[in-house]
C-alpha cells in the first residue's frame, strides 16, 4: 500500500512545520530501531514497539513486547483504527488521515520532550572557571590537550578491541569511523545502513544527482537547466533542498519556504516566458489564486481557461450573515467591487445552486425535498476531493427520465439522441408485436384505432417514436438541463449541447477537504446565493489566509509552500498542461 508519513515539529510561538515521507509497504513497524518504517528516535520508545497492518476497511494496531499504547485516550494492547483515530506511543502522538492518491496518511508529532535537565543542573551548580581558579588561556590549553589525547586514544582503543573476548562468539568491536560520522540519515534512507557509497560515490564531494536518480528515477526536474541557471541554480542539484544527516529536530529532507522564495521571489519571475508572478511570502506577497474554468471556443469545442479568482468576503462576514438575503448581498458585493472579471463557467448545463438549495425544498416525484451540499457532492476515498456529479448517482431521484414524465412511466436511458431513439423505438415496436396500440394522445387523451397491415404498424411505431422525442427534447426533461438543437428536417435527430465539467479547479494545489471538515461549506463556497449557472464558486486567497499563514506567523497554521504546491511535477501538472494546450490565456 502507498503511505504518506507526515512528521510535525512544533516551533517556538506555536507554529509548526511538516516533513513528509512517501512509503510503499504491506505493513508499518514503529519503534526506535532504525529498521522500522516509522522511526521514533526517543529512548522512551522500545526498539520494536508496534505494528500497523491493513484489516478490512481499517488498520490493525498491535503492541510488540507489551509496549503501552493509548488509542483515543485508552490503554490497549491492540485495536482496529479508522481514519481520524489517534494513538500515542511514548512521547509521540499519531493520527490516521486520508490523502489523495494514497492508501493512508499518518501524522506523527513529538509532543512530550525529555526536557533540558542537564543544562538546568549545570546552570544552577555555579561551577565556572573562576571557581576552579583556572585562567582562560590555561583552560584553552587543557581543552586542546584533551582533544589531542582523544584523537590518539580512540583509534588505538578501536584496534585493541578488534578481537572478540574469549568465549563471546560473534562479538564485533566498534569501528573508529563511528566517531567521524556526521549524523544519522533520515526516513526512507535509513535502510542503506552503513553503505555510504550508495549516495557518496566520490570522496569529499557533494552527492551527485545521478546517485539520487538511481532510485528516484520518476522525479522530474522543477525547471529546465537553462531556466534554472537564470536564478543562480545552474546545476539544480538535489542536495540544495534535500539535505541529509541533519538532527531530527532540524531535518531538511523537504524544502522550506525560504528555499522556494530564493527563486520565486526573484524580480525575474513573471518576466521570463512560462514563469509565474513573483512570490514574496504567504499570505502577504502571494499572487491571487487562479482556477481552471470550463468553456467552449467559437467553434463549440470544449476548452479550459486559467482565470484569476476574486476574494470572497472574509469568514467573519459570512458567519455574521443572518439569512440567505444577507449572504446574497455579500455575493453581489463581490461581483460589483471585484477588480478582476468574475470567472464565468460554461459547462453546458443549466443549473443554479440557489434553486436547488431553497430552504423550503424543491419539487420532487415524492413531494418536496430539502437538499444540502452532501445531497450531490459525495467525498472520495480519504475525503480529499469529491466524486464527479453524475445523472445516475445524483440527479435521477428528482429528474426522472421516463417516457411520460411520471415516476411509474417507461424508464429511458440517459444517453445520446441516437441511442435514445433506438430505446424509444424498441419500446413501441415491442408494444406493436404484443398488439398494445392503446397509447392515448398526450393532449386529448383519445386512443386511435389500431393500425392495419405491416406498413401501417411500422408507420405507427415511427410516429410514436418521433412524438415521444418531441415531448422529451422540445419541452420535457432534456431541455430543463441541456441546450437542445432541433432537427433540420422531418424525421431528423435532435442534438444536445456537449457537457464539459471540471472536477478539480485547482489541480496544482495539494488541498484536502478532510482537515477542513470543521468548517461549513459556505465558509469557502457561497453556493446558497448563486443564482446563475455560470457562477464559479471557488474561494480566493483571503479565504485561505483566514486560517493559514507563513512559518512563524502567530495565530495561524504554519503552511510552507510545499503544504499547497507540488515541486517535482506529476499527473496533476500533466493534466493542467494538457488542459491549457493551445490556450493563450494567462
Amino acid at each position: 500500500m502507498d503511505i504518506q508519513i507526515r512528521y510535525i515539529e512544533r516551533l517556538s510561538g506555536g507554529a509548526a512545520t511538516t516533513q513528509i515521507e512517501e512509503r510503499r509497504a504491506d505493513r508499518l513497524t514503529l519503534g526506535r530501531g532504525t529498521d522500522n518504517e516509522i522511526f521514533l528516535p526517543d529512548p522512551r520508545v522500545p526498539l520494536e514497539a508496534a505494528v500497523l497492518t491493513p484489516q478490512g476497511e481499517g488498520w490493525l494496531l498491535e503492541s510488540v513486547g507489551g509496549t503501552l499504547i493509548r488509542v483515543n485516550g485508552e490503554v490497549v494492547g491492540s485495536a482496529v483504527l479508522g481514519l481520524g483515530d489517534c494513538f500515542s506511543l511514548g512521547p509521540y502522538d499519531m493520527a490516521l488521515m486520508g490523502q489523495m492518491g494514497r492508501d493512508l496518511a499518518l501524522e506523527v508529532e513529538f509532543v512530550r520532550p525529555l526536557g533540558e535537565h542537564l543544562d538546568t543542573l549545570m546552570n544552577e551548580g555555579g561551577v565556572g572557571s573562576e571557581a576552579l581558579q583556572i585562567r582562560p588561556w590555561r583552560w584553552g590549553w587543557l581543552v586542546l590537550g584533551l582533544v589531542l589525547l582523544l584523537a590518539g586514544w580512540i583509534p588505538y582503543h578501536s584496534y585493541q578491541t578488534a578481537l572478540p573476548p574469549s568465549g563471546q562468539a560473534g562479538f564485533k568491536a566498534p569501528d573508529a569511523s563511528t566517531f567521524w560520522r556526521p549524523g544519522s540519515v533520515q526516513g526512507q534512507h535509513r535502510h542503506f545502513g552503513d553503505a555510504c557509497q550508495t549516495c557518496h560515490t566520490a570522496p569529499f564531494t557533494p552527492v551527485a544527482d545521478v546517485a539520487c536518480l538511481k532510485c528516484h528515477d520518476e522525479a522530474r526536474p522543477h525547471l529546465t537547466q537553462s531556466t534554472a541557471s537564470k536564478f543562480g541554480q545552474p546545476t539544480q542539484r538535489c542536495g540544495v533542498c534535500h539535505q541529509e544527516h541533519q538532527p531530527a529536530t532540524n531535518a531538511r529532507m523537504w524544502a522550506k519556504q525560504e528555499d522556494c522564495l530564493a527563486c520565486h521571489g526573484s524580480p525575474t519571475m513573471g518576466k521570463l516566458p512560462g514563469t509565474p508572478r513573483p512570490v514574496h511570502g504567504f499570505p502577504t506577497g502571494h499572487p491571487p489564486l487562479h482556477a481552471l474554468v470550463a468553456g467552449f471556443d467559437d467553434e463549440g469545442a470544449p476548452v479550459v481557461r486559467r482565470q484569476e479568482v476574486p476574494d470572497l468576503p472574509d469568514s467573519a462576514a459570512i458567519a455574521a450573515a443572518e439569512d440567505d438575503n444577507a449572504l446574497r448581498a455579500l455575493w453581489k458585493q463581490v461581483q460589483s467591487q471585484s477588480a478582476v472579471p468574475i470567472p464565468e463557467e460554461d459547462g453546458g448545463l443549466f443549473f443554479t445552486h440557489k434553486l436547488h438549495l431553497k430552504a423550503e425544498g424543491i419539487a420532487a416525484p415524492e413531494g418536496k425535498r430539502v437538499l444540502n451540499c452532501a445531497s450531490c457532492h459525495t467525498p472520495d476515498v480519504g475525503k480529499v476531493g469529491f466524486k464527479p456529479v453524475t445523472m445516475a448517482a445524483n440527479c435521477i431521484e428528482c429528474h426522472v427520465l421516463t417516457l411520460d414524465g411520471t415516476p411509474k412511466g417507461q424508464a429511458l436511458p440517459h444517453t445520446d439522441p441516437v441511442t435514445l431513439r433506438q430505446a424509444i423505438g424498441g419500446y413501441f415496436a415491442q408494444r406493436a408485436v404484443q398488439g398494445r396500440f392503446d397509447v392515448p394522445d398526450p393532449e386529448t387523451g383519445a386512443v386511435a384505432p389500431p393500425p392495419q397491415g405491416a406498413q401501417a404498424v411500422q408507420a405507427w411505431v415511427k410516429s410514436q417514436t418521433e412524438d415521444a422525442e418531441w415531448r422529451l427534447f422540445g419541452a420535457g426533461a432534456c431541455k430543463k438541463c441541456h441546450g437542445v438543437g432541433y432537427p433540420d428536417e422531418e424525421g431528423g435527430l435532435f442534438t444536445v449541447a456537449p457537457v464539459h465539467l471540471q472536477n478539480r479547479f485547482m489541480p496544482e494545489a495539494a488541498f484536502s477537504h478532510r482537515p477542513h471538515q470543521t468548517q461549513s461549506c459556505t465558509t469557502c463556497h457561497m453556493a446558497k446565493v448563486s443564482g446563475e449557472n455560470y457562477d464559479l464558486l471557488m474561494p480566493g486567497l483571503s479565504t485561505c489566509a483566514t486560517c493559514h499563514g507563513s512559518e512563524g506567523q502567530p495565530d495561524r497554521l504554519a503552511t510552507p509552500c510545499t503544504g499547497c504546491h507540488h515541486y517535482h511535477g506529476g499527473d496533476e501538472h500533466d493534466s493542467v498542461a494538457a488542459a491549457l494546450a493551445g490556450d493563450a490565456s494567462p
